[in-house]
């Protein structure tokens, strides 16, 4: 529901020019959402980003992971912790790293 929310945001949502979120986004965030929505991992939070992508975003146990959509439905996953760990890849090259990450949250 949230992320139907977002394509509805009216030009300039955010003050600088915002879009919706795109059609590619919205498809490609829903197909993510289906990937893990059955596994055990902590909700992450969802925010729309003003070029009309979507952002899904852990931040706990003091690890920092951003799952970006971009408008035209790109997906890139980028991770850094505390200790200094960090790395970064389009998902369909980390996703093994990305789940045992969100599988230690």
């Amino acid at each position: 529901l949230r992320l139907q929310r977002f394509r509805e945001y009216p030009r300039n949502w955010d003050s600088y020019g915002g879009r919706a979120l795109t059609t590619a986004a919205y498809l490609s965030a829903y197909d993510f959402l289906g990937r893990i929505m059955f596994r055990p991992f902590p909700k992450p939070a969802v925010v729309p980003t003003g070029r009309g992508g979507v952002q899904f975003e852990w931040h706990m146990k003091g690890s920092h992971v951003e799952v970006s959509i971009s408008p035209e439905g790109n997906t890139e996953v980028s991770f850094e912790d505390d200790l200094g760990s960090e790395w970064d890849g389009p998902l369909d090259q980390v996703a093994h790293r990305l789940i045992a990450v969100l599988g230690n949250l």
